[in-house]
C-alpha cells in the first residue's frame, strides 16, 4: 500500500511539473499586442471594444489603452520621438500623418500587405479609393489602415420641412418648394424662413469658438464646395484667392450670423449639436460622426425627425450644375516602426478592420467605411443616410496631414475670428492669413524642398499607384 501511494505522488509530481513547464513555455511564446486609441469617438472606442471581446489568437494578448484625443496625441508623440515600442498599434488622425512619418514612427505597411494579408479580408478594393488617399496613404507609402472617414452632413428637420402649413406659407413667400437645400443659397432662404425666435427655433448653426473649429466648419461647407484651396501646387497659400474669400465672406456675413441663436460666436461642437439635438434649429450641417448620438433618442429627443442629406454646393450661374466640396476627417491604425510584434500586430488589426467585421459594426452601430457595406442592401434600408454618406466621402477634401498644419490651422481661424468680431475687412484678413502661413511653411523650409501639395486627383492618382504596387486591383483605378 505504501509503494502504491509512492508511485501516485510520483505520478502526480511528474504530472504537476509537465503542467508547469507547459504554462511557463506557453508564457514564453505568448506575445502582447499593445494598442492607444482613443475615446474621443464612440466609432473609435467601440469598435476596438468589439474587437477585443471577438478577438481569439492563440499565443497573442491584447493590451487596449483607450486615452482622451489630447493625451493620446501627447503620449504618441513622446513614444515616436524618443523610439521606443511602448505601443504597437496606434490610431492616428490625418493631420498627425507628417509628423509622426518624419519622426520614423510609422511602419511602411506593404511587406507586412504582401505577406502578411488575407487579401479577401483585408480587402484594400472595398474602400472607396478618396478613403485610400487620404486615410491610408501619406507620400506615396501605405502606412495607415483606414478605421473612419469624417465627411459632412447636412442635418434637418424632417417635421418642419415636411409640414403642410410650413410647405404652403414657404411657396407663397418664396414661389418656390420647400425643400431639402441643395444649394447654399437655398440653405440661408430655408434658413431665414425658420427663424423665429419668438419660438425659440432658429434656421441653423455653425462653430465659430475656437480657429480650428471656425476653419473646420467654412471647409466642411462652404470652402471646398465653392473649389477654393488651401494651397497651389507649390504649397503657395491660396487664402487670399478670390473663392476663398467669397467662401469666407458667406460664413461670417451679419446676414449669415443673424439666422443663428444668441452667443453662435463662441459655439463649439456641443453648443451646435445640443441645439439640433433639443430641436432649436431647423438645420446643422455636422461631420458624419455625429448620427449615432443623433438617431439615439436617450440622447435625441428630437431623434426621430431628423433627416440626413447631401452637403449642399454653389450653382454654376451659367449651366446650373451643382458644384459640392466637403472636408474628410478622421484616420486609422499604424503601426509602431519599433514594434517588435509586427505581425501579430497587422493580424489583429485586419481582424478588426477587415471586411468580416464591418457588416456587425454597421448593424450595432450605425456607421461605415467600406464600400460593400455603404451600398448593401439591408444597410441601406435600415440607415438611409449610409448612399448619402458615401457620396460625400467621393467629394471630400483632407486637411494636410503635415508636421505645421496645427500651426496653419490655428493661425488661419484667428484671421477670420476677426473678421467675425469686424476688426478685419474679409480682404485684409485674408491677405494677412496667406502672408502668415507663407512664413509658417518657409520656417519648415517647405519652399527650399520643393515640396508639392497634391490636390484631390493627384491623391486619388497616387493611392492608385500604392494600390498598384501592392498588386490590390482596386475598381476606382
Amino acid at each position: 500500500l505504501t509503494n502504491r501511494r509512492e508511485v501516485t505522488m510520483k505520478k502526480i509530481i511528474l504530472i504537476s511539473g509537465i503542467l508547469t513547464f507547459l504554462l511557463l513555455a506557453n508564457t514564453a511564446i505568448s506575445k502582447t499586442v499593445r494598442v492607444a486609441t482613443t475615446d474621443a469617438l464612440g466609432a473609435i472606442s467601440s469598435q476596438i471594444e468589439l474587437a477585443e471581446k471577438l478577438y481569439k489568437k492563440s499565443g497573442v494578448k491584447l493590451d487596449i489603452d483607450i486615452l482622451p484625443f489630447n493625451d493620446l496625441y501627447a503620449k504618441l508623440q513622446t513614444m515616436c520621438q524618443v523610439g521606443n515600442d511602448e505601443y504597437d498599434a496606434m490610431w492616428v488622425d490625418g493631420p498627425w500623418y507628417g509628423a509622426f512619418v518624419d519622426a520614423g514612427c510609422f511602419e511602411d505597411l506593404s511587406s507586412l500587405v504582401k505577406n502578411n494579408s488575407d487579401p479577401n479580408e483585408l480587402a484594400l478594393d472595398d474602400f472607396p479609393i478618396r478613403t485610400i488617399a487620404y486615410q491610408g496613404v501619406w507620400d506615396g507609402k501605405f502606412y495607415v489602415i483606414p478605421q473612419f472617414h469624417a465627411v459632412g452632413m447636412l442635418t434637418y428637420r424632417k417635421d418642419l420641412l415636411n409640414d403642410p402649413k410650413n410647405k404652403r406659407d414657404y411657396k407663397e413667400k418664396y414661389g418656390s418648394e420647400l425643400r431639402v437645400p441643395q444649394t447654399w443659397v437655398e440653405y440661408v432662404q430655408v434658413g431665414t424662413f425658420f427663424t423665429r425666435p419668438e419660438e425659440e427655433l432658429w434656421g441653423f448653426n455653425h462653430r465659430y469658438g475656437s480657429g480650428n473649429n471656425i476653419i473646420a466648419d467654412l471647409l466642411i461647407g462652404y470652402a471646398y464646395s465653392r473649389d477654393a484651396q488651401l494651397f497651389d501646387e507649390n504649397f503657395n497659400p491660396t487664402f487670399d484667392s478670390e473663392n476663398f474669400k467669397a467662401a469666407a465672406e458667406f460664413f461670417l456675413s451679419k446676414k449669415f450670423l443673424s439666422m443663428q441663436p444668441p452667443g453662435a460666436e463662441s459655439f463649439s461642437f456641443a453648443e451646435v449639436i445640443q441645439n439640433m439635438q433639443q430641436g432649436k434649429v431647423a438645420m446643422y450641417l455636422t461631420e458624419n460622426w455625429a448620427i449615432p448620438t443623433l438617431r439615439d433618442p436617450n440622447k435625441t429627443p428630437y431623434a426621430k425627425n431628423i433627416g440626413y442629406a447631401r452637403v449642399p454646393g454653389w450653382a454654376d450661374p451659367v449651366s446650373g450644375k451643382i458644384k459640392r466640396g466637403t472636408m474628410v476627417g478622421a484616420g486609422g491604425y499604424a503601426i509602431n516602426a519599433n514594434s517588435k510584434n509586427k505581425k501579430e500586430t497587422f493580424e489583429f488589426l485586419q481582424f478588426m478592420l477587415g471586411k468580416s467585421l464591418a457588416p456587425q459594426i454597421a448593424d450595432e452601430q450605425g456607421w461605415a467605411i467600406r464600400t460593400s457595406v455603404y451600398t448593401d442592401p439591408k444597410f441601406v434600408k435600415k440607415y438611409d443616410y449610409f448612399p448619402v454618406n458615401l457620396s460625400n466621402v467621393k467629394i471630400s477634401v483632407a486637411r494636410p496631414g503635415d508636421p505645421w498644419w496645427g500651426e496653419v490651422e490655428f493661425t488661419a481661424g484667428k484671421e477670420l475670428q476677426s473678421i467675425l468680431l469686424g476688426n478685419k475687412t474679409v480682404d485684409k484678413a485674408m491677405t494677412d492669413a496667406s502672408a502668415s502661413v507663407r512664413k509658417i511653411l518657409t520656417k519648415y523650409n517647405y519652399y527650399k524642398n520643393n515640396k508639392k501639395y497634391l490636390h484631390p486627383e493627384q491623391k486619388e492618382a497616387e493611392a492608385c499607384q500604392v494600390m498598384r504596387s501592392l498588386r490590390v486591383r482596386h475598381p476606382d483605378c
